[in-house]
């Protein structure tokens, strides 16, 4: 008799433990994102990181552009260089250099170059047109 009345007792404070953690309760959602602070902080840093840059070690005219992939308005290039191939989007680094890749487009590629990585605003436009 005691333990299907203990085995009840367990149950019950179990399922109120889960029930109290449900993630799809909706009252609990906006109290959640209420709860979070986005705190910002700037950073005073070059322009771009050389470790992030695809084929980072590999000069520029090196890298060959395979294609042009677009993925409803997203669009990619298909890199080969050093018998690998690598997708680039949009603001990413690509080679020794670090060009960051400002526009893809059907008809051109377009490159920006810093010839003082320390000032951002002193960009070089290379484009490649195909």
């Amino acid at each position: 008799m005691l333990r299907p009345l203990f085995i009840l007792f367990v149950g019950a404070l179990f399922s109120l433990s889960v029930a109290a953690n449900d993630p799809f309760d909706k009252i609990q959602r906006g109290v959640a994102s209420q709860k979070t602070s986005i705190t910002e902080t700037t950073i005073s840093a070059p322009c771009y990181k050389a470790t992030d840059a695809i084929f980072s070690s590999t000069p520029f005219d090196q890298i060959s552009v395979v294609g042009v992939l677009q993925q409803q308005k997203d669009w990619q290039l298909l890199l080969l260089a050093d018998n690998q191939v690598s997708l680039a989007k949009q603001g990413d680094f690509i080679a020794a250099e670090s060009l960051k890749i400002e526009h893809i487009g059907k008809q051109e590629i377009r490159f920006l170059r810093w010839d003082n990585p320390q000032n951002c605003e002193l960009a070089t436009t290379l484009n490649i047109k195909f």
